[in-house]
């Protein structure tokens, strides 16, 4: 039993329990029985004694008197008392066979009773264990409860504290983003209190400017009435360079340079006709500043001669918008591009290595180059962001089509790109290739997908204030006294070769 769970224990344990006052009124039973034998055994005996006393009164010597005998005789015949006796011996035995019968059983039910005390013992202690093992059980999961309650507590105040964290990076982060906002704010006052500052300071240099080109201007018709007079070419053309170099000084703009429209033929513009316009959400006179190529390189990165511009090391604009790479596409050798900021047209780019390029669509950010004003910088205008890829190239009846002027400068340019070596560099004989069909000029759509507000508007910032500070500083050097005239004379040669120089940078072919 010590080897039986403590259920199946319990259990038997119950039952044994329950059977031990049915033994015990089976054995109060048993001992009333026993006394009632007893006493009837002590009855039997005690006639067995009178039995055998008158037995022996009837066979022992005649002491008693006559009459005495004469009673006895008449009171009981020998033959009946022999009879009485044996009945009575025999009763005896058989209750004293009982007697032992129930002493027997007796000491059964006594042994039995040990036993069940024993096992009641034995039962005591397992319940006693068992209440024992229900009380620490019960201790068990009161602890396990409370230990649930307190894991639940401390999960309830992590994720509180969890909340609380995150509404507290929240708070930082928003915080931090007032105080960016804050300190850009304040930088933006700076700006505009120096803005201010410097409009006052030119505004006053302008003043003092216009009286310096009324009297320049004087100057220069004396100096344009010297010039007819004189007959040397020599001296002419220095004065023509002089006249120049003196009109980019005092600002005048230069001669305006024609520019022949061409018209797309209609299969190409069939191309646009389904794709929605894109308006630009700028200034119309925003729209129109040009800027130059060396703004670009120090502005947003990469070189001012190609014209597909990989940028390696991209510069503040560059950087805050992401640009890494742009088109510029010459007007001058591409009838067909865009004119203004937001419309479709083509290119045509193909010729030496960037005859691989664009056979995927790509998305690029374009500016065109505008035809040279004068002996001035090659100006660029942005014009959006395009998806790229060639297309098709010009047939011949497109080729013919094609303004002379145009003509000529594309046959320059594909002598200057032929790195293969293998075409002549006559002009007439390139021309004539192309206008057989045995050359092509490559194409690529230019298709406006958008305009970069921020992009341009950065752009425009930051060339207007370049050239807000650029004529300052010019009107104060051209009014800072101390200069003399043949100072003024002696750096003419040396701007009129920088001049030079990079007119020849920039008329190199894009």
């Amino acid at each position: 039993m010590a080897s039986a769970p403590s259920s199946v224990v319990l259990q038997d344990a119950g039952h044994d329990r329950l059977q031990i006052p049915t033994l015990l009124r089976h054995l109060a039973d048993a001992y009333e029985k026993i006394e009632f034998l007893e006493a009837a055994q002590t009855e039997r005996h005690n006639q067995a004694r009178a039995i055998a006393a008158a037995k022996y009164v009837l066979h022992g010597p005649a002491v008693q008197s006559g009459s005495q005998g004469e009673t006895s005789s008449q009171q009981l015949s020998p033959t009946e008392m022999e009879s009485a006796f044996v009945k009575a011996r025999e009763e005896y035995h058989k209750q004293e066979t009982e007697l032992q019968a129930a002493r027997a059983r007796i000491a059964t039910m006594e042994s039995t009773i040990a036993e069940l005390q024993r096992e009641s013992t034995r039962l005591s202690a397992y319940e006693q264990a068992a209440r024992e093992h229900h009380r620490l059980r019960q201790d068990a999961e009161i602890r396990i409860t409370a230990l649930a309650q307190e894991l639940d507590a401390a999960r309830n105040a992590l994720s509180h504290e969890r909340e609380r964290r995150n509404h507290l990076e929240k708070e930082n982060e928003f915080l931090r983003n007032v105080n960016v906002h804050a300190e850009e704010n304040l930088e933006a006052a700076k700006l505009q209190v120096q803005l201010d500052e410097e409009r006052r300071i030119q505004a006053e240099l302008r003043r003092e400017l216009e009286v310096f080109q009324t009297n320049a201007k004087n100057s220069l018709n004396a100096v344009k009435t010297t010039l007819h007079k004189r007959t040397s070419s020599q001296s002419t053309l220095g004065a023509r360079r002089s006249l120049t170099l003196l009109q980019d000084k005092l600002g005048m703009p230069p001669p305006p340079v024609p520019d022949v429209k061409v018209i797309i033929p209609e299969h190409r513009l069939a191309d646009f006709k389904a794709l929605p316009p894109v308006v630009p959400d700028a200034l119309e006179s925003d729209l129109k500043v040009t800027l130059d190529r060396d703004f670009l390189r120090i502005h947003v990165g990469g070189s001012i001669q190609p014209l597909v511009v990989n940028i390696q090391h991209r510069k503040d604009i560059g950087l805050r918008c992401n640009i890494g790479r742009f088109l510029c596409v010459n007007r001058d050798q591409n009838a067909w591009c865009p004119s203004e900021p937001g419309q479709h047209g083509y290119a045509f780019v193909g010729l030496g290595t960037e005859r691989h390029t664009f056979l995927q669509e790509e998305e690029w950010p374009l500016f065109i180059g505008l035809p040279k004003e004068g002996s001035g910088r090659l100006k660029v205008m942005y014009m959006g962001r395009y998806k790229v890829v060639r297309v098709p190239g010009l047939s011949v009846e497109e080729w013919k089509d094609m303004p002379s002027t145009f003509k000529r400068r594309y046959v320059q340019t594909t002598i200057e790109r032929d790195n293969t070596h293998s075409l002549s560099k006559k002009k007439e004989t390139v021309e004539a290739m192309y206008d057989s069909g045995e050359l092509f000029v490559p194409c690529i759509r230019l298709q406006c997908v958008g305009f970069d507000e921020v992009f341009h508007k950065l752009l425009v910032t930051t060339w207007k204030a370049e050239r807000e500070l650029h004529s300052a500083n010019t009107d104060q050097s051209i009014s800072a006294p101390g200069s003399s005239s043949h100072k003024r004379r002696r750096s003419m040669p040396n701007e009129e070769e920088g001049q030079a120089r990079r007119r020849r940078t920039l008329t190199m072919p894009q």
